[in-house]
């Protein structure tokens, strides 16, 4: 099956009107069943003695197992430690309506865990926990974020307070949720940023281009601006797709490296090899490129992409590089892949 390259804005807003197709719009805010049904999923609510008053007092963990859907999850990772409540349950003393529509769609389909830490060792725990035959459909890592991190808690002795870009600790995590995710496909695994700024574009590399890289075959959402749950517009539920609009504009960006080989390469955005090959090669995806270095052997040690295309050529893509020694900063989109330690000849 062709792998392709998603690197692009996200739908226009349908109406924010519930409709019936789970395909279509699923509103931004949960109607009143919706609220009901998920506090009975999660145990929540006055009810069940953790009103909203009370949130603090809730514990660090939830869960809900679908039977419908026992061994898939949605697994919400949310900061422990939190400066201005932006990452509560509840607002005030009322359950934020935007949040528990991303919950319940997920509990129609999936069974749900959310957790809260205080790292990435933290997280990393959760996640050791979960039994090898499970899978993590959706991923939503939350927490107050910039181009280059997003935080869960402080640093310390031994403990790494964010995920950031470059960060063997974030790294080490991430390969572990790596196992459990769908690579590929038009049902792959999803993964929401649910913080500021972290599809920002910078001269390196921010988040999202970071963790769709360590999550080579998965979808990977995030924001380019600061930004409420006012602002957030859920598409689709079971295969996760949102929006951020700001100024009638939508802010959210998605990014998918869509051939799972490539996460053991090296990753540099924005760059282009400076003795890359004057002409490209045919190959008009990832893998086929990936693959046409590969065969070229000690020849090729990183190749370029462009997605859209270099300049106005839209099918040259592929550029083979023999050293990749010195790299330029590119204005047209292009990426490197270095082959890594992992390569042998």
């Amino acid at each position: 099956m062709a792998l392709r390259l998603f690197w692009a804005f996200l739908l226009p807003c349908a109406s924010a009107m519930r409709l019936e197709n789970d395909i279509m719009n699923e509103g931004t805010e949960c109607t009143a069943r919706e609220r009901t049904l998920l506090w009975q999923r999660l145990g929540i609510g006055k009810a069940f003695g953790k009103p909203c008053s009370l949130e603090s007092e809730w514990g660090s963990s939830m869960v809900y197992n679908n039977p419908a859907s026992p061994n898939t999850v949605a697994l919400f990772l949310y900061p422990e430690e939190d400066h201005n409540g932006a990452f509560n349950i509840c607002d005030e003393r009322k359950f934020d309506r935007v949040l528990c529509t991303r919950l319940f769609t997920q509990t129609e389909h999936y069974s749900l865990q959310f957790h809260r830490v205080p790292s990435v060792e933290g997280a990393t725990r959760v996640v050791d926990g979960i039994p090898s035959d499970v899978t993590i459909k959706h991923l939503v890592l939350a927490g107050h974020g910039d181009p280059n991190s997003l935080m869960w808690g402080s640093d310390g002795p031994g403990i790494t307070g964010s995920l950031s870009v470059e960060d063997d600790t974030t790294d080490g995590f991430l390969d572990k949720v790596y196992r459990h995710m769908i690579k590929g496909g038009d049902h792959r695994s999803t993964v929401m940023l649910d913080a500021c700024l972290n599809g920002q574009p910078v001269d390196d590399k921010n988040m999202l281009q970071h963790v769709a890289h360590r999550l080579a075959g998965t979808r990977v959402f995030a924001s380019t601006i600061s930004w409420g749950n006012d602002q957030f517009f859920l598409v689709n539920g079971k295969e996760f797709t949102a929006k951020i609009k700001s100024k009638g504009k939508n802010q959210m960006r998605t990014l998918s490296l869509d051939d799972p080989e490539l996460q053991k390469w090296n990753f540099y955005p924005n760059e282009y090899c400076s003795d890359k090959s004057p002409s490209p090669t045919i190959d008009q995806s990832l893998t086929t490129c990936r693959e046409a270095c590969e065969r070229a052997g000690i020849l090729c040690n990183a190749f370029v992409f462009y997605p859209d295309g270099n300049a106005r050529a839209p099918h040259k893509k592929c550029y083979l590089s023999p050293q990749c020694e010195e790299t330029d900063d590119s204005r047209l989109g292009s990426m490197i892949f270095e082959k890594s330690d992992e390569h042998t000849y």
